[in-house]
């Protein structure tokens, strides 16, 4: 077996409207293999493709586990409470995700390493609605604690202007009450920072270990926001961003606010 693994709750590829749909379901997804690749989870929504795809009155209520022990060239971990994407269409103005809320636990855990100031590709993306991109984003919740190894919001985990067209979107009366925290890739033995085996990571949150408090091998570049991760904004910038409300804990992470 060799390929990415895209997984959702109620559907695939969204290019219409989603609408009163409820996911119950827990998600749990984990690649191995080296000759696998990336892992690309949503709790509703796998992408929101149609330049008129529209998420809305709906709700996620499955945990999301994605897993990638890989630790290839193209080893991504994706994992959104709501839609995992929509960046793979460049027309985002009339997309949006409307009156939805999560209340499951996100883990996004990955064995390739962060992003750096040599390479500035982010790899682990976890977001209580969106895991990456952007569009028109109202009225919604996050309830669910965020976990990643790299890049983890209570609303969208990464944004990426340079794969957008345009550059006007809007995002209002968004909440979370979720906690976001990143995840450590290591644990401690006898002093000695120990990989992590896929035994252990299978059940990361009731293994306290991994959850980051200052154990040693700390990994760098962690980006943890209580809505938004980070942003790229690629010499663009967002016309339209109005945020109601923020309530989050972040621990172990650097923080990125944008208002």
């Amino acid at each position: 077996l060799q390929g990415n693994m895209y997984v959702s709750g109620i559907l695939y590829n969204n290019k219409g409207i989603v609408s009163n749909t409820f996911n119950l379901g827990d998600l749990n997804v984990s690649l191995y293999l080296s000759r696998q690749l990336g892992i690309y989870v949503g709790g509703l929504v796998n992408t929101n493709e149609g330049e008129n795809a529209q998420v809305r009155d709906s709700a996620n209520n499955g945990t999301i586990r994605a897993i990638n022990l890989c630790g290839t060239a193209n080893s991504y971990v994706y994992a959104g409470g709501i839609v995992c994407r929509n960046d793979t269409n460049t027309t985002n103005s009339s997309q949006n995700i409307s009156f939805t809320i999560n209340y499951g636990e996100i883990y996004a855990f990955n064995a390739k390493k962060n992003a750096d100031n040599a390479n500035n590709t982010i790899y682990t993306k976890a977001g209580g609605i969106l895991s990456t991109g952007i569009c028109n984003i109202v009225n919604t919740v996050n309830y669910g604690s965020i976990f990643s190894t790299e890049t983890a919001g209570g609303m969208i985990g990464n944004i990426d202007l340079s794969s957008f067209n345009n550059d006007e979107v809007i995002i209002a009366n968004t909440l979370n009450y979720g906690t976001v925290k990143a995840i450590n890739r290591y644990l401690t033995v006898n002093g000695t920072a120990v990989y992590a085996l896929y035994s252990d990571i299978k059940d990361i949150e009731s293994n306290s270990k991994y959850i980051s408090y200052g154990i040693v091998a700390q990994p760098f570049y962690q980006y943890c926001g209580a809505l938004i991760g980070i942003i790229n904004y690629a010499n663009k910038y967002l016309k339209k961003m109005h945020f109601l409300s923020q309530d989050v804990g972040v621990v172990n992470s650097k923080f990125t606010i944008f208002l």
